[in-house]
């Protein structure tokens, strides 16, 4: 599928808890820690790139409320019960209550396939296959550039390489 849980209804923004990010950077993922990758969490849900060379962002947005009176007693009741309410699912903990962000504009799904993709779909070097699964990143001697992406397709495995240097 092009766009994640996006495509399929999730539309919900959570990028993960501090936690797990800085517990995978202890355990040896340099660089997988929560303040090297907030900045990358925030420019996905930025507009980047300029005129000539757009580049998509994911539109965050809150949901729509239809009914206020529901979600009033829906967290008056969590609160009785003790469950508490989350104004942010960004740093603290995800167990509560809240009003989600979510990956929707003008009332429309915006998933990261469609905001990502729609901008450079017609160029030449772009080429999207559909029922593929990539199944590792190959990179050059400095570990730093993919230079090749390996991938299964009908049985088969392929690789596409990159052209740039």
């Amino acid at each position: 599928m092009i766009g994640g849980t996006g495509a399929i209804n999730g539309m919900l923004y959570i990028h993960g808890t501090r936690f797990d990010y800085d517990r995978w950077h202890k355990e040896g993922l340099a660089g997988w820690d929560y303040d090297s990758l907030l900045p990358y969490f925030e420019k996905s849900i930025r507009p980047v790139g300029n005129e000539t060379h757009p580049q998509g962002y994911v539109n965050l947005n809150e949901f729509n409320h239809f009914d206020q009176d529901y979600f009033d007693m829906l967290f008056n009741a969590t609160e009785e019960l003790g469950i508490s309410r989350i104004q942010e699912f960004d740093e603290g903990s995800y167990i509560g209550y809240a009003h989600l962000k979510g990956t929707v504009a003008n009332g429309l799904r915006a998933s990261t396939g469609k905001v990502h993709l729609a901008h450079v779909s017609g160029r030449p070097n772009l080429h999207v296959i559909k029922n593929a699964q990539a199944t590792k990143l190959l990179f050059d001697d400095t570990g730093r550039r993919v230079k090749a992406v390996e991938f299964k397709l009908k049985h088969q495995t392929l690789r596409a390489y990159t052209k740039r240097k």
